[in-house]
């Protein structure tokens, strides 16, 4: 089962302009999507891949959602860097409600999207 009906996400960046990024590996539980308008040398993709760990009441469902970028060094030719945000739900599959992982979500949504946040991160303040 595939994130996108269409084979594509499509993302707001902060230029802002849209990302797509079409999927180009589905194995059922990981899903590999990438940006196909970039150089191959530097390539952007996402990746969602879900887990189910423990058993019984202990059962647990880990979702990853990860986003990359690779940059190139303009001074070095084919020095090529990637970094990558990502996040991982880790959800127990009892009790837990989806109106609780969405308010979770939320909170981290908006702690990410204050102004300051990139800048305290890359301070590295706790």
């Amino acid at each position: 089962m595939s994130f996108s009906t269409s084979g594509i996400i499509t993302i707001a960046d902060a230029t802002p302009a849209d990302v797509d990024y079409a999927e180009v590996q589905n194995t059922g539980s990981k899903c590999l999507y990438s940006d196909r308008a970039r150089d191959i040398g530097t390539p952007r993709g996402l990746e969602i891949s879900h887990q189910t760990v423990g058993t019984g009441d202990a059962a647990r469902l880990r979702s990853m959602v990860k986003l990359s970028n690779s940059v190139e060094n303009g001074a070095v030719e084919g020095d090529v860097l990637e970094h990558r945000a990502h996040i991982v739900l880790d959800t127990p599959l009892r009790v837990v409600t989806k109106a609780m992982v969405t308010d979770i979500i939320t909170q981290l949504t908006n702690f990410v999207g204050e102004a300051t946040f990139v800048d305290q991160i890359m301070n590295r303040e706790v």
